[in-house]
């Protein structure tokens, strides 16, 4: 959502009540976040378009755990809430009940998804609770404020599901939350958040990042070190590992040019034992031959690893095969794929320099 107010929103905002705005807005996007428990389903939030005028003194509808605001109704929550901040915000102002400060932040980070000071506000209401005894309450308010920054993450916000700071935000929360003895579910939160903005914004630098640290930092948490060498190198199918690969593997294949979750596959692949590691790459190279893939994302995680060392010679015979079936198909339609056989051209020229060269191909 852009931030730019055209001339008519600009004369609307001068003959509403932005009070009554904000109460609405806030109500919706706080309430439910109490509530619900954290594994019900997120806030779908959408920001409606011009073309859906509402009534007057509506701004926002809702179905369940949907919500459609109007952009009007945002701008004048936003500017009531940022005010009433400021007036908190002051040397000689009253304290803030977490309550209320958690509506009004909510309200302007749906606005402005960088609007930092308001996340440090929400950090500053959870740090509140340190003590051995407020545990309980600090993990409670932890869970609020996940269930409403991954509402954010993963609505049709675009803006929202590419923030770095609302990222860097949950990143916080999760470590935070770690601190108290509560771990993330980290299968369950690539899939839920992390899969999901990055099918809402493709290539979704940020929430790939997350997932890496999701994956480094929390994965193995639990187990002894002792074991942590034993279990890298032979995984078990029921293992978080494998399940992870597996619902990311899935991902590619319904989002097969975003280079971001093939570069996160690669990863979770460098972590496996063998022979998963041969099955998963088995799988993309035939389906890749199959449906005739010649994107570059596709081609970039296949010549990648195939010349890391990781893989079998097998995956190697199966991406030299593959790689020549695709460009036979491209020569004889060359009108029709003349850049698709460009990029197999790239991948076989690169795959070849570096078999050549001593230097190791590294799969972070």
């Amino acid at each position: 959502m852009s931030r730019a107010l055209d001339k008519a929103t600009l004369q609307a905002l001068s003959r509403n009540d932005p009070e009554t705005a904000y109460k609405a807005i806030s109500a919706a996007v706080t309430q439910y976040q109490v509530e619900k428990p954290a594994d019900e389903l997120l806030l779908e939030i959408e920001v409606l378009p011009k073309s859906h005028v509402l009534e007057p003194g509506t701004f926002l509808l809702q179905d369940g755990n949907a919500l459609g605001i109007s952009k009007l109704g945002l701008v004048q929550a936003f500017f009531w809430a940022r005010q009433r901040f400021q007036d908190y915000s002051g040397i000689s102002a009253a304290p803030v009940l977490p309550d209320e400060l958690l509506a009004i932040t909510s309200v302007m980070l749906l606005m402005d998804p960088e609007h930092l000071t308001a996340a440090n506000a929400r950090k500053r209401m959870i740090q509140a609770g340190h003590t051995s005894s407020q545990t309980h309450q600090r993990i409670a308010l932890i869970s609020q404020d996940l269930f409403f920054i991954d509402s954010l993450l993963t609505s049709r916000l675009h803006r929202h599901t590419k923030s770095p700071t609302l990222w860097s935000h949950r990143r916080w929360l999760v470590q935070s939350a770690r601190s108290c003895g509560s771990f993330p579910d980290v299968t369950r939160d690539v899939q839920r958040i992390v899969m999901v903005a990055g099918q809402r914004h493709p290539r979704n630098y940020y929430a790939w990042c997350h997932a890496r640290w999701l994956l480094g930092s929390m994965l193995f948490t639990k187990q002894q070190p002792e074991k942590q060498q034993e279990e890298k190198n032979t995984v078990d199918e029921r293992s978080p590992l494998s399940e992870l690969t597996a619902a990311t593997k899935a991902w590619c294949f319904r989002n097969h040019t975003d280079i971001s979750g093939w570069s996160f596959l690669a990863s979770l692949l460098s972590r496996l034992g063998a022979a998963e590691r041969h099955a998963v790459y088995k799988d993309v190279g035939e389906l890749c031959g199959s449906l005739q893939w010649t994107n570059e994302s596709t081609w970039v995680f296949l010549r990648t690893l195939a010349a890391s060392g990781i893989v079998e010679d097998a995956d190697v015979g199966l991406f030299r095969n593959v790689l020549a079936s695709l460009l036979r198909d491209c020569q004889s339609e060359a009108a029709n794929h003349a850049s698709g056989k460009r990029i197999l051209q790239q991948a076989q020229a690169w795959f070849e320099a570096y078999q050549k060269s001593e230097r190791p191909v590294v799969v972070i």
